[in-house]
């Protein structure tokens, strides 16, 4: 590991532990970063990617979103010191803006901002995909992205959607993006919670939606019960993934840009926030979500050679497909 990436608190020890390797996607850099807990040492490789998205893990098997594609790899451990990541397959979707990817009874899902909706990969048609879900705001299908639908969590047939606003013109969710966004809950179709800021990567856990609230830079969680609010912790920068891992402790790791100088953030809440720091990082950063304010963050990785991070989620080598 060279100068140019930083490691601090309890990261380290978090991935080494666990036995996991963490998978981070940058669309501007073009590469899949691949981090190897093993051995009580963080090792970094890449794979390189036509500006890679959406990073998706079920057990062994390991979904990358591209321009143009769905990749499939399977890791695999084959003694006790040596992980592979191998292609096993591709699916061509064109260029749909391709977000979040979930699976639900085998079969795989992904939201696709280009065309406001979840789709369905199809694998045994002459369609690769098939439209599943788009909301009711939306009234044409059209190659137009405008409510800016971008994150999916599902559980227990529940499924959860983030959107950056509601509108329904073309690049409406730009000109509402400080306190337009929502989350939708897919089965009923109702609105659960609103005057978001481009909210991102929502993960349902413990009757909780967690979620980012990135034009505020904000890690937030949403009681499903008692519709309330919580605000874990700020963090300095725009952020976008959010993976969940519960060992003992329910930790979050989140992945944070720097200032992305382009004309669709401009304008956020977040941009006032940052303006008095001069240290914003390129990260990860790892979370306590039990926790809330600042000792909420309990560590993080700065990679100062990036600019931008993406997704992130996580292989947990000690599930019985590698034992």
């Amino acid at each position: 590991m060279d100068d140019s990436v930083i490691i601090t608190g309890e990261f380290k020890n978090f991935l080494c532990s666990n036995q996991l390797i963490m998978v981070v996607t940058s669309y501007k850099n073009g590469e899949v970063l691949i981090l190897d807990g093993d051995d009580n040492n963080v090792n970094i490789n890449n794979i390189n990617e036509n500006r890679p998205l959406t990073i998706f893990v079920d057990r062994n098997e390991l979904y990358i979103s591209n321009k143009l594609f769905i990749k499939k790899y399977v890791v695999c451990k084959p003694d006790n010191s040596s992980i592979k990541i191998e292609l096993n397959s591709m699916f061509f979707t064109s260029d749909i803006d391709i977000h979040d990817i979930f699976k639900y009874n085998d079969e795989i899902y992904f939201c696709s901002s280009l065309l406001n909706s979840v789709c369905k990969l199809s694998l045994q048609s002459d369609k690769v995909l098939k439209l599943f879900y788009t909301p009711k705001f939306i009234t044409e299908r059209v190659l137009e992205d405008r409510c800016h639908l971008n994150g999916a969590t599902i559980h227990n047939g529940d499924l959860f959607l983030t959107c950056v606003s509601s509108s329904n013109i073309y690049g409406g969710w730009k000109y509402n993006k400080c306190g337009g966004g929502i989350i939708i809950h897919v089965n009923t179709g109702n609105i659960i919670l609103n005057n978001l800021s481009m909210p991102h990567s929502p993960n349902y856990h413990g009757g909780y939606i967690y979620f980012l609230n990135s034009g505020k830079g904000e890690v937030c969680k949403f009681n499903l019960e008692t519709k309330e609010l919580i605000v874990i912790t700020f963090i300095k920068g725009f952020l976008r993934g959010l993976t969940i891992f519960e060992k003992d402790v329910l930790y979050g790791v989140v992945t944070c840009s720097k200032d992305r100088h382009e004309e669709c953030f401009r304008g956020l809440e977040l941009e006032k926030l940052i303006s008095d720091y001069n240290d914003v990082s390129c990260g990860l950063y790892l979370i306590d979500l039990n926790k809330t304010g600042i000792n909420a963050v309990i560590g993080n990785i700065i990679l100062n050679n990036h600019h931008e991070l993406y997704d992130v989620d996580l292989v947990d080598l000690c599930k019985k497909e590698f034992i």
